[in-house]
């Protein structure tokens, strides 16, 4: 199935990485910027108003390459 679990088809994966630059008014996120459009934003917080020694790693897709329309599995 070469990694598509038989449906769909690949998206290319961006190879180079146009900017890495802090968040503005942010003190802890980065936005990743890559070729084709993509980007995402990393943010390391740890979801308690308390200090604590653990931290947690949110990632998320701001922008998605123009190969990205949309997904859809049929129900079988």
């Amino acid at each position: 199935m070469n990694g598509t679990l038989g449906y769909g088809c690949k998206w290319r994966i961006p190879s180079k990485i146009l900017s890495v630059s802090i968040k503005e008014e942010s003190k802890n996120k980065l936005i990743m910027i890559f070729e084709d459009g993509w980007s995402i934003s990393f943010r390391i917080h740890n979801a308690s108003s308390k200090v604590e020694a653990s931290l947690k790693f949110d990632i998320q897709f701001v922008g998605l390459s123009s190969q990205v329309v949309s997904h859809q599995i049929p129900m079988v």
